[in-house]
């Protein structure tokens, strides 16, 4: 995605790509993340991660937020052999968790992530954080909000 984006742009200066692709390992969790975590584990829930990302870039952005004591699993489409959205990825929650898809919820602030998870048979949050304009109107996702804290109601 990173390359899509530069792109996009028409291009970044020498040495920016390897700059920003070493942010993406030290970014910070959105303010509400950890308590919405840790309300939703106590709770029952099982949370975890699932990402197109790189599993060592992902471990070290998980330690860098604050958050691997606050998941039970990260699952990477390493372990699917394809990128999201392809529906193997989306699978790999149901093969970890040894649940149906209606189990499932999913957040995503892709809108096209929350496509791909509602047509798999997630229950789905879009987290729309600016307040972008819908895509797929034919696929919608089961709920939108602004921030993960819409989730406290559902516990």
């Amino acid at each position: 995605s990173l390359e899509t984006a530069i792109a996009t742009v028409g291009g970044v200066p020498d040495g920016c790509r390897e700059k920003l692709l070493s942010a993406y390992r030290t970014l910070d969790a959105y303010p509400e993340v950890p308590r919405v975590l840790d309300a939703l584990r106590s709770g029952g829930a099982k949370c975890a991660i699932l990402t197109n990302g790189d599993p060592d870039m992902i471990a070290d952005a998980c330690k860098s937020a604050g958050l691997e004591d606050k998941l039970d699993r990260v699952l990477t489409v390493h372990e699917a052999g394809v990128f999201k959205p392809d529906m193997r990825v989306y699978q790999l929650v149901i093969d970890a968790f040894g649940c149906t898809p209606t189990d499932v919820s999913f957040q995503s602030s892709n809108r096209w992530d929350a496509c791909a998870a509602n047509v798999f048979g997630f229950d789905t949050l879009w987290v729309n954080r600016t307040g972008a304009p819908a895509e797929y109107p034919e696929t919608p996702p089961t709920r939108t909000a602004s921030d993960l804290t819409t989730l406290l109601d559902d516990i």
